[in-house]
């Protein structure tokens, strides 16, 4: 029986997602240069699979959310837990390779925490400050994203932003946790927003 839960990294446009890491090392340093060193499996030929590591590098924009979506801080990630993690695309040539770590989510399970919904952008409630993506036309198939300021909102270059980039009409990559409720319009947390 295979007790293993790692999972694979996938690219989501000018981001990368891993799921299920597993922490095989921390690096706590006062103000920059923390990091972990997580393990992820890469499939092979012949059905064969592979256990890469990925150092990830902690910065002040780094968002740290605990399994409930509440913000934490790097020392609550410990060696042997799994934690699902948006980074940059961009590896040093090193070994293991090492990227900016955006979003790390600390997981209780091996459940999935994040969820991705490309959708079109059809109200942007700046005073609330959510965004809603669907139809307008069927409120059944509408979704209520919650941005709060560890959202990360890019524009289409890649550039951050803010809740005033949005609009209506616009298509959006939208990174959240996983959808729980089945109210309407369904309403989610988005932790990271691509403007496309």
């Amino acid at each position: 029986m295979n007790n293993d839960y790692r999972g694979t990294t996938t690219q989501h446009g000018n981001i990368m997602v891993v799921e299920n890491a597993l922490v095989e090392f921390t690096f706590n340093a006062i103000g920059e240069g923390s990091y972990l060193l997580i393990s992820y499996i890469s499939p092979g030929t012949n059905m064969m699979q592979f256990i890469e590591l990925l150092r990830l590098n902690i910065n002040k924009n780094t968002v740290i959310l605990d399994y409930s979506g509440f913000p934490t801080d790097f020392s609550a990630i410990r060696k042997g837990m799994y934690v699902d993690a948006i980074y940059s695309p961009v590896l040093t040539r090193s070994n293991p390779p090492q990227s900016s770590a955006f979003l790390i989510v600390i997981k209780t399970d091996h459940q999935a925490t994040l969820g991705f919904t490309m959708d079109q952008i059809i109200e942007v409630d700046i005073d609330n400050n959510c965004l809603y993506t669907g139809s307008a036309d069927d409120t059944g198939n509408r979704i209520k994203f919650t941005i709060s300021d560890k959202t990360f909102i890019r524009d289409q270059t890649g550039v951050p932003a803010d809740i005033h980039s949005p609009q209506p009409g616009q298509s959006a990559r939208i990174i959240h946790a996983a959808l729980k409720n089945n109210g309407t319009p369904q309403e989610i947390a988005a932790l990271y927003i691509q403007l496309i």
